[in-house]
């Protein structure tokens, strides 16, 4: 806990730089599957084109139609889908792993090698905390914040700067309130998308 708690204040700053909400941003030119997707060095760049943000921070693996329908979808469901997955490598292997990812949550397989990178990192750094939230019945708390030494928190602190460059679109990032608990100012405000109307799914 000392360790997650010793990386957790650089790792938030580098997740949430000073330019958050108003520098690099992803974006497409209109909001359909055959939409053009690109990063953009400031939010007024994507004013300027009149194009859309889709998320804070620079397109990656996971911005695209598939996956980021998929995180809207699953956005009260995806942790605890996470953490099965992640089972798999307790008797199976990495693949595994990865092949659940694609089979049971439905993400490509670019989009699926960042989350199973960040469960094989978690399970790395965080099964301890993991079994012990098990065993006083609070493996379900996904909180994030500086008080809080969660699963959750654990993977934000030392894992969160590889997995989130390389997924780009996660939750947080498109401003999609989830299954983790989040302090508001982590959400992207400026992706300001009824993703309920953008995907057709309430």
């Amino acid at each position: 806990m000392e360790l997650v708690n010793a990386h957790l204040p650089n790792a938030t700053r580098n997740l949430y730089p000073p330019d958050y909400q108003n520098g690099t941003m992803c974006a497409w030119d209109e909001a359909t599957p055959d939409g053009e997707i690109k990063t953009f060095d400031t939010l007024q760049d994507v004013y300027d084109a009149n194009w859309t943000v889709i998320h804070c921070e620079a397109c990656a693996n996971c911005s695209n139609w598939n996956d980021m329908e998929i995180q809207w979808e699953t956005r009260d469901s995806l942790a605890s889908m996470a953490q099965k997955c992640a089972m798999k490598s307790l008797f199976g292997s990495v693949q595994d792993v990865h092949q659940c990812y694609m089979d049971e949550v439905g993400f490509y397989s670019p989009c699926a090698s960042c989350w199973t990178y960040d469960s094989m990192c978690s399970k790395y750094y965080c099964t301890f905390i993991f079994l012990q939230a098990v065993i006083i019945n609070n493996a379900g708390n996904f909180s994030v914040g500086p008080n809080h030494v969660t699963s959750a928190n654990c993977e934000e602190a030392m894992c969160g700067e590889e997995y989130a460059p390389c997924a780009g679109a996660t939750r947080r990032r498109m401003n999609i309130e989830s299954d983790i608990d989040r302090p508001e100012w982590q959400q992207c405000s400026v992706a300001e998308h009824d993703w309920a109307a953008v995907f057709g799914i309430p």
